[in-house]
């Protein structure tokens, strides 16, 4: 048997490459259609199977289904949000598939960088001396490099002087779409996305829950972003996937063999195949299962409405059940959402927190885990409707970077965020450090505590000193309190937005105004609560994210959730 992977790339320049909500959301389905239906299409066209599936459910019964060791037919090991990986008789039958499902990519999914690869390499299922494993790797390191050679799509869609232009991609137009009412110009890439919406509606039906419903019709979506006065980028992504991929064919071991009917040895490699394809759709089960779940932070239950009822965005009247939440990539263990700033943070940490409970109720990734689940890292990104999806995406991945430092003390899941308040976009690191007024300062000032910490596994003393001031809930708590106070009274913002507006001039500067209006608040008495245990100091002795000594505030992170005019 030979391995075929057929994977695309850059998918994040093709889904944000345009600030066109449609553009993104037909992106994005185009994208998960490529690992799924492409690849699908193309194996039963060049064998004569039939793996074709008008759902991802039914995908995966057929795959649970399908034989495991036979030698003159295809495997679907895997298949995926833009990634198939197949079993093949022989190398040239890999050729085929490769060339039939990278002409299916190209004609209906323009701009997409989708590439193929056949190993060289073959093994039998009952081989235990060239693996499955052996395979995979090769094929892995491969295929990247054949991308790095390979010519770009968009150098398909060259400029001539007299084509007309894409009004929202600036390639050479192909022909019109309706845009809000009005018919614009659009690009081959701009066309196809716009065609994949309807499929995208078909498909978030199932994303849902007995509460909470994703809104299905783009036209009542994008009315309802467009009156948002921010939205929020969300990038979620899981903890140590990659080293569990890398040692697979020793963690496999863990997993007890199973063969339908319960009869015989099951050979090693029909053993590895079955248990990733397992381990990998029980991953995208889990990331669906959380995803869903968390959708019920967008309903106002606080306020003694019907579990029905749904909270009313930027003013309007909204339909009950329905939340504002766009999913952009929802599968393996990624997400990528687009949702109304005032429930993000709440609907992450909400996330990453079913994200544990789901994998951990898997029996599969339990055995390849030391029982223990996965973990998850998320970043967002609150932005002004106006701001590039790119640029919002490319922060959410910075935020998740500083996010992923909590492996660095004991692991754990943790979200960092950054609210925009200009249309620059900042170095994270410059913007959280505090000028200091003493040149022999030998510790640094911090403006932030982030990342915070939505669940923990560290086990010393070190690691707890770092976790101990960064726990989500105990901000969740101040801020909800500092609201109350500032709804009740008993706090006056002006006097916060004094100290905030001091502290870009320095330390000293906004510990003067702090120790200034703090008497003067006389109304406000949970001074500890808000500022992680010290009601005398504006700054407290912290861990930096990497886990240097430092002096930092949590007052800069409050505000940003409760005191700036507007409420995540």
């Amino acid at each position: 048997m030979h391995l075929v992977m057929l994977e695309s790339s850059g998918n994040q320049h093709y889904i944000f490459g345009s600030n066109r909500l449609a553009e993104a959301i037909g992106a994005s389905q185009l994208t998960l259609e490529a690992g799924v239906d492409v690849a699908m299409r193309a194996t039963d066209a060049v064998f004569a199977t039939a793996f074709e599936s008008a759902s991802l459910r039914e995908l995966t019964q057929k795959l649970h289904a399908q034989s495991w060791d036979c030698a003159d037919a295809p495997t679907v090991i895997n298949a995926m949000s833009g990634k198939a990986l197949i079993a093949v008789p022989d190398r040239a039958s890999g050729r085929r598939l490769v060339q039939k499902a990278t002409q299916i990519a190209v004609t209906e999914m323009p701009g997409l960088q989708f590439s193929g690869f056949v190993s060289e390499g073959s093994f039998a299922w009952d081989d235990a001396n060239y693996t499955l494993h052996d395979c995979s790797l090769e094929v892995h390191r491969e295929i990247t490099e054949l991308r790095a050679d390979a010519h770009q799509p968009i150098e398909r869609y060259r400029q001539w002087p007299l084509a007309d232009i894409c009004a929202t991609s600036g390639l050479p137009a192909r022909g019109v779409h309706t845009d809000k009412g009005e018919l614009v110009r659009a690009s081959a890439l701009a066309l196809a996305k716009h065609r994949a919406i309807a499929r995208w509606s078909e498909r978030v039906k199932s994303l849902g829950s007995d509460k909470a419903r994703i809104v299905e019709r783009f036209a009542d979506l994008e009315a309802r972003f467009d009156k948002a006065r921010k939205w929020a980028v969300i990038h979620a992504d899981g903890n140590g996937l990659g080293r569990i991929f890398q040692s697979f064919a020793e963690k496999v071991d863990a997993v007890k063999p199973t063969r339908p009917g319960g009869a015989g040895s099951v050979p090693p490699n029909v053993h590895y195949a079955r248990t990733l394809c397992e381990f990998s759709m029980a991953i995208d089960e889990a990331t669906q299962a959380a995803f869903s779940a968390a959708l019920c932070v967008f309903l106002d239950a606080e306020e003694g409405r019907e579990p029905e009822a749904e909270v009313a965005v930027a003013g309007e009247e909204q339909k009950p059940g329905l939340v504002p939440v766009v999913p952009i990539i929802l599968g393996g263990d990624d997400l990528t959402a687009i949702t109304d700033a005032n429930r993000a943070l709440a609907f992450t940490a909400k996330f990453l927190r079913q994200y544990e409970q789901q994998t951990r109720a898997s029996e599969t990734i339990r055995a390849l885990t030391e029982q223990q689940g996965l973990t998850a890292c998320a970043g967002v990104a609150i932005i002004g409707r106006h701001y590039p999806f790119h640029h919002a995406y490319e922060l959410a991945e910075a935020l998740i970077g500083s996010a992923k430092s909590i492996k660095r003390h004991g692991g754990g899941s943790a979200l960092d965020f950054h609210v925009l308040f200009d249309s620059l976009t900042p170095d994270l690191e410059d913007s959280r450090r505090c000028d200091s007024d003493d040149s022999t300062a030998t510790r640094q000032y911090r403006l932030t505590m982030k990342p915070y910490v939505v669940s923990s596994q560290s086990s010393s003393d070190e690691d707890m000193a770092w976790v101990a001031p960064r726990q989500w809930d105990d901000l969740d708590k101040a801020a909800a309190r500092l609201a109350q106070a500032i709804n009740q009274g008993e706090m006056s913002t002006r006097a916060l937005q004094r100290v905030r507006e001091a502290l870009q001039r320095g330390h000293a500067a906004g510990e003067s105004a702090y120790n200034l209006m703090r008497p003067r608040q006389t109304a406000f008495t949970h001074w500890g609560e808000l500022l992680t245990g010290s009601s005398d100091e504006l700054f407290v002795d912290a861990l930096t994210p990497s886990g240097e000594p430092a002096r930092a505030t949590r007052l800069l992170d409050v505000l940003e959730v409760c005191a700036q005019g507007w409420q995540l």
